[in-house]
Parts: C-alpha cells; structure tokens; sequence
C-alpha cells in the first residue's frame, strides 16, 4: 500500500471482486482468534553401514501384522509408526563404476550413479555422485526458514579421507559434505550466541507480544481506511456502497484488535528449546582413524562410539527443538571401514575386538552372522537400540498436544542389502514417523522398486509436492506407490 498511484478503476474493480481487503481478513481474524501455529516438518537421515542381515532384519509377513525381527526389535515401542521397505534396489547402480562399497554409496540418497573420475581403486577411476542427496535437496527449499539449513553429523569413519565410499551427504554434483565429528565443536557451532526464544536477545528472542502484533495491523487498517476514505470522495454512488460495505468490515477488524487477546499461541519450538551441551569426560582424537581395518582397531575414537553418538543424538534434538535447523543427519561410521565392537551377554559394547566391516563379509552359516545370536546381529541391534534412544528424545519435547517426534520424518538407510556380497538390492530402508503423509504401522515389499522413487516420496512428504522426478530421472517413474 505505499503505491500513492492507485488506479481508482483497479480499485473499484478489486472492491468489486473482494480482492482488495478480503485476503487479508481470514489470515487477520485467524490471528485475532489465536489460531493454533502450525508446527513444522522435520527430517532425519539415519545412515548405519555396511548393509544389514536380511534373514534378522526383514519380517516374514506383510502389512500392519509384520513381526518385529531380531535386528527391529529395539524399536517394538514405535512399530505403530514404522514403514520397513523390502525389494527397493539402487538402479542407478548399473550404468556406473563397479567397486564394492563405492558404487552403492553415492547413489543411496542422491539417485546418481558413480562416474569415471580422480579417485583410484586398484586401477579402476571414479569419483563423486553427479547430483544433491535428498535431505540436501529438502534443505535448500527451507534454507530461508532456520540459522542452519541442514546439520551433518558423522560419528568416526575415516572421515579425513575425502573419497566416495566415506562421505553420503551431497550438497550438489561433486560437493559431499563432511560430517561434524567432534561434539564440543559441534556445540559451540550451533547454539554459540543463541538465545532460546522467550529469554530476549537478538536470536530467537522473545516473540512480539500480542499487543504489538495488533498495534502493527491496526496501522495498517488505518491506512486502508484513509484510502478508501478519500477514494470516496470521488466516486458515484454504486460505487460508494461497495467502499461503505468493506469500510465497515475494516471497522469490525479495528474494534477487534483493538481489545485485549489471549496471549499468542507457543513458538514453533513449543516450549522445549533448552540447549545444553553434552557432558563428555573424553577429547575427541584429532586426524584420521585409519583407512583400513588393522588401522581402525587402534583407533581412540572407537573407544568412545557409543559416548559420542548419544552426544551427536543429543545435540541434533535440541537443534531441531530450537528450529534452527529442520533438516540433519547422522551417519554412523563409512562404508567399508568397520568400528570394533565387543559382546557381553546379548549386547555389544564398542570399543572390542571385533570388526564390524569384516563380519559383514562372513558367510550366513558363520556362527557370528547367526540371525538370532551372531555378533554381526547383535551390532546391528545395537544401532537400532540408539535409534530408539533419538526417538526417546524427541518424544520429550512437547509441541503443541504432540511432541518433536509427531513432526519428524526419520530415514534409516545402509549402502547395501548384503555386506558380503555388497549388494545394491533389498537395501535395508526404514521410515519411522511422517505421519502426516506416510501410512505407517507396516512392511511393505516390492520388486526392484527405484530408491529413486522413495527419495522423491521423501521429498513430497516434506512438502515438495511439485516435483516430479528426483536424482538422475531415468532411474526415477515417480513416487514410491503405497507409502500413503
């Protein structure tokens, strides 16, 4: 409205058409009301490597009556709100380089395959994955929204060494982002100088009171009216009833923010912004852990994996709690790197002598792949038992009549269906929450469905609903069917 060149007959024609005041009625009388405030969507990658055991980790049956395997059983609490896919392959696997952990890494979440490129393998070139992963994607359409587009966490795994197999998060075409491994820095990044909103300050301060609110939309009422005030003057009289009749809604509007309200509904945090940074008794190792295995068994940090992850957990929460973020992920280790693990009674502790990398390379009838007691299953509940631990913390974060979790969408994901045989098919997908689009409660099972495909219901869920294709589009027929 600072337009003094009005054009009378434009106006009289929007008057007549209700499009001059009558959009901004419903979002005012909405506010007046104190309408409830939308709380918004999140996303969480949850990356484990070195695939999975199918026989312990896939149900035997279908639907909302699947049984929760040896591997899912740490999540038998929120089996209401799981999806467990089978049967979804990495077709962008085929057209690109063929090297183990490689080839299926770069095209789990970005939908690209490897290209030929400056990294070498035994003789063989390859490079990065040629396009965005999709919580990359999903973080560029809210950047404008929070402090931090997206937060990346990584929990050990050579993540100095800067190739394919160890990096899964792509900012674009030849652009992995590097996880933050170390807590205390991940910490001071985040919340240094923020102030949770209510407490004042300059980010995320207290919220404009009510009062404040109202005083700003009666200015601009006031003005409106003394437009069509003057418009007045200088019209006809059919004219002049239909400025009366949006005069006198414009008055209704004054009176009512003119008058006391409720205070105004919670911010979107909902109350539970309390940043708190982590306890930890240790120093995170600088420099690399090692490339391979026999260097990884001397690393420090695999001493205190299970310390650091809860770390990671913990901070992810409140970030997303503060919403200066609503996109992140963790990635628990890299491909083809193996933490060491140890086995006391029926769980594993980190920090033994067993290489997680190296089992998975274990035939089925080894006794420590065994689906019920083996060692390589017992590692894999163990993530599905931190899994459960982030969910627990989210659950404690009220909003609204729900909590974090109602509004959080969680991707679980492996670079491979099968360590051993480093398989592109059946990779281990589960989505837990996003229950605002997603039908969860059950196990579904397909036919070399795209991976593709699920990026790009991903996407939808978290309100791209206008696109069409995700990831290389020859790999991509649309969304995933039955999800919703």
């Amino acid at each position: 409205m600072k337009n003094d060149k009005w054009s009378r007959r434009s106006l009289l024609a929007g008057i007549a058409a209700g499009a001059t005041l009558m959009p901004l009625v419903p979002l005012l009388e909405g506010d007046a009301r104190g309408q409830t405030t939308a709380f918004p969507k999140r996303l969480i990658v949850w990356f484990v490597p070195n695939g999975t055991l199918p026989a312990a980790f896939f149900p035997t049956t279908t639907g909302a009556n699947f049984e929760m395997t040896r591997i899912l059983e740490p999540l038998t609490a929120y089996k209401d709100r799981l999806l467990v896919l089978k049967g979804i392959r990495l077709n962008a696997y085929d057209d690109g380089v063929k090297i183990v952990h490689i080839s299926c890494m770069a095209p789990l979440l970005t939908g690209y395959t490897v290209p030929t490129g400056a990294f070498d393998e035994a003789g063989t070139k390859y490079g990065w994955a040629a396009g965005p992963s999709v919580d990359q994607v999903i973080a560029t359409s809210l950047a404008s929204k929070t402090k931090f587009p997206s937060l990346e966490f990584h929990n050990v795994g050579a993540v100095d060494q800067l190739k394919t197999q160890y990096r899964v998060i792509y900012k674009g075409a030849d652009q992995p982002i590097t996880g933050m491994r170390d807590p205390r820095a991940a910490y001071k990044r985040i919340f240094e100088g923020f102030t949770p909103p209510g407490t004042g300050g300059s980010d995320g301060g207290a919220p404009p009171t009510q009062s404040q609110l109202n005083r700003g939309r009666l200015g601009i009422l006031d003005h409106s009216t003394a437009r069509l005030n003057k418009l007045r003057q200088t019209v006809g009289a059919a004219d002049r009833a239909k400025i009366d009749a949006h005069l006198a809604a414009v008055a209704s509007l004054q009176q009512r923010f003119s008058v006391p309200t409720t205070p105004p509904p919670p911010p979107p945090t909902g109350g539970g912004c309390a940043p708190k940074e982590p306890a930890l008794s240790i120093n995170v190792p600088t420099g690399d852990c090692g490339v391979n295995d026999n260097a990884a068994k001397a690393c420090e940090l695999d001493k205190y994996y299970a310390d650091l992850g809860k770390a990671h957990m913990d901070i992810l929460v409140q970030a997303l709690a503060c919403d200066l973020t609503r996109v992140a992920s963790l990635q628990w280790g890299a491909a083809g790197r193996g933490s060491y693990f140890s086995v006391m009674g029926s769980d594993a502790i980190p920090g033994g002598g067993e290489n997680e990398h190296l089992i998975s390379h274990l035939g089925t009838s080894d006794a420590k792949m065994d689906a019920m007691n083996g060692i390589y299953v017992l590692l894999k509940r163990w993530y599905m038992k931190q899994l459960a631990y982030l969910i627990e913390q989210l659950k404690k974060i009220p909003e609204g009549t729900g909590t974090l979790f109602d509004n959080t969408l969680i991707l679980v994901c492996s670079e491979h269906g099968v360590g051993a045989s480093h398989s592109p098919d059946n990779i281990p997908f589960v989505l837990i929450g996003g229950n605002w689009y997603f039908k969860t409660g059950r196990y579904l099972t397909f036919q070399n469905a795209s991976n593709n495909n699920l990026l790009l219901s991903i996407c939808h869920a978290m309100g791209l609903t206008t696109m069409t294709t995700f990831g290389d589009p020859k790999y991509c027929t649309g969304p995933l069917t039955g999800l919703t």
